[in-house]
């Protein structure tokens, strides 16, 4: 954050801020700049909220196995002229 009061500080700080990991020093200038500063005040007021609706989520469960995908499996052939997997990167022609 910076040291000029008017300044806002940077969103990595509101977030640090929130998630009580700023410096020490740091969090009561923050709570000082919330008391006069409307849009960093709606804007820690929208990550808590954001940090709530994730906190209340939950994985949904599926109960049947979907695959991915149809078919055997791809296996993947080397190109004609190549020295296979073992010629990456390929060599450089001038």
């Amino acid at each position: 954050m910076n040291e000029n009061v008017d300044t806002c500080p940077d969103k990595e700080s509101l977030v640090a801020f929130l998630y009580d990991e700023d410096p020490g020093d740091e969090h009561p200038a923050i709570e000082a700049h919330l008391d006069h500063c409307v849009a960093c005040r709606d804007e820690v007021t929208a990550l808590r909220r954001v940090r709530g609706r994730l906190a209340e989520w939950e994985v949904p469960v599926t109960t049947a196995a979907v695959p991915l995908f149809e078919g055997p499996p791809v296996v993947a052939e080397p190109r004609p002229g190549s020295r296979g997997p073992a010629s990456w990167p390929p060599p450089r022609r001038c």
